[in-house]
């Protein structure tokens, strides 16, 4: 998918993602190309941060932190009364929200974020058939971090320079470049350099969307030290779809959104301890990735992501929820 497929939102001209094809915007397209134009011509969607609102029902579609300064206009006397309802993509962040902005619980709706498994038929023979010839026992093990850099890719460095082995290759799919704003990757330039210098290491940067879809098809580790409190995590939900060990922090949603399918360990603020602890988990991950144990873990995870991220039940939840609001709405306007 590549912007232009699908109008959405934030890629009207003057929206700060006009140029974006990160995770959000790729979500929201794939809400809008499965969503009847029923729903677009009735409600407005209003995705991360408010732009030209419409005389129309509006929704408030909420990806960021809670104390992200563009939502500080929900604090004000009439910043909530302009949205029917905010949308969270977990029930952390929908809490976060209550917590720290006093946002009323009755003001919220969780809708969980989706995607197209990377493996359609996860329990078919074909598929058990195709995995073996791509993920090989024999070689390395394919490490891979697709985040952009200030999300724990100099924890990822740091551990992998703790591990006294090279059993391992890493991929790395991580650039500011996703979102039109390369001139962001410039204090992460010594990190670029040393997986450049790498025999383990490649960079890839900025890929289409499609590319890392097929990426993912051979790795066997996400590789995720994350630093960033998530409000849900879309490579998580893809790594598990695709039969990869996710081994990561508890930070943010990533729990949530992992359920007990993940390799997760306390996250600290401590950047030295970080290392440390996630180059400890990630090198028991490797020593057991081909035990039957571990395998069957991913068996179950690539299961669950497959029966409770895809878009074949969350476009249920989007319309069923839209049905419900539009009649709430309709039946409120009718009384008065």
């Amino acid at each position: 998918m590549k912007k232009g497929d699908v109008d959405i939102p934030q890629h009207k001209p003057g929206n700060m993602a006009e140029n974006s094809m990160g995770g959000t915007e790729l979500l929201t397209m794939e809400l809008f190309k499965r969503l009847p134009d029923e729903y677009k011509d009735y409600f407005q969607f209003v995705v991360s941060r408010v732009y030209e609102l419409e005389d129309k029902p509006r929704l408030y579609w909420v990806h960021d932190l809670a104390l992200d300064p563009i939502h500080s206009f929900l604090t004000e006397s009439d910043g909530i009364s302009k949205f029917k309802k905010l949308v969270f993509v977990s029930h952390w962040q929908q809490q976060q929200f209550n917590t720290l902005l006093k946002i009323p619980y009755s003001k919220g709706v969780v809708i969980k974020n989706a995607i197209d498994p990377i493996v359609d038929a996860p329990n078919s023979r074909q598929y058990r058939t195709d995995r073996l010839l791509l993920k090989n026992r024999v070689g390395p093990l394919q490490l891979i971090y697709c985040s952009t850099p200030q999300r724990g890719l100099d924890v990822l460095l740091g551990a992998l320079d703790m591990l006294d082995r090279d059993d391992w290759h890493l991929h790395v799919y991580s650039s500011y470049d996703l979102y039109g704003w390369k001139d962001n990757d410039k204090p992460f330039e010594s990190l670029f350099n040393t997986i450049e210098n790498h025999p383990n290491m490649t960079n890839y940067g900025a890929v289409p969307y499609e590319e890392l879809r097929e990426a993912w098809k051979k790795m066997h580790i996400l590789a995720y030290p994350s630093t960033w409190q998530e409000t849900s995590c879309r490579v998580a939900m893809e790594a598990m779809s695709a039969h990869c060990a996710v081994v990561t922090s508890n930070w943010g949603a990533l729990p949530e959104t992992c359920g007990e399918y993940s390799y997760m360990y306390t996250y600290t603020e401590n950047k030295l301890d970080h290392v440390e602890r996630f180059a400890d988990m990630l090198e028991d991950v490797m020593d057991d990735y081909w035990s039957e144990k571990t395998q069957k873990t991913l068996d179950n995870a690539q299961e669950y992501a497959y029966n409770h991220y895809s878009w074949s039940k969350r476009i249920e939840q989007w319309t069923g929820f839209l049905d419900n609001l539009k009649y709430e709405i309709e039946n409120e306007e009718y009384n008065d």
